[in-house]
C-alpha cells in the first residue's frame, strides 16, 4: 500500500508527462523503475533485518543459529518482485 500511495501522490507529475506527449510506455517504464528501486531497497533491507533479528533471537535463547536456506531468500526476493509489479501496475495506468 505504501507504493500505491507514493505513486498516487505523483499523479499530477504523470499527467503532466502524458500532456507533454510522453508515450504511455515511457511513463509506465518510469513508474515501474521507481517502484522496482524502492521495493528492492526496502525489501533488501527488510530481508537483512529479519535475518539479523532471527539470528540474534536464536543465539540469545541458546538455540542453534538460524541460517535461512537459499530457497527462502529466493522466495523473499520473488515476493518483493511480485509486490513491486502489482503496486506499480495499478497506478501506472
Amino acid at each position: 500500500s505504501t507504493m500505491i500511495v507514493s505513486v498516487r501522490e505523483r499523479t499530477r507529475e504523470i499527467a503532466i508527462l502524458k500532456t507533454l506527449g510522453y508515450p504511455p510506455l515511457r511513463v509506465i517504464k518510469l513508474v515501474f523503475g521507481e517502484v522496482a528501486l524502492v521495493c528492492a531497497i526496502g525489501g533488501g533491507i527488510g530481508l537483512l533485518l529479519a535475518n539479523l533479528v532471527m539470528t540474534g533471537v536464536s543465539s540469545a535463547n541458546g538455540l542453534a543459529v538460524f541460517a535461512p536456506k537459499p530457497e527462502t531468500w529466493i522466495f523473499g526476493l520473488a515476493l518483493i518482485a511480485i509486490v513491486a509489479a502489482i503496486t506499480g501496475a495499478i497506478p501506472a495506468y
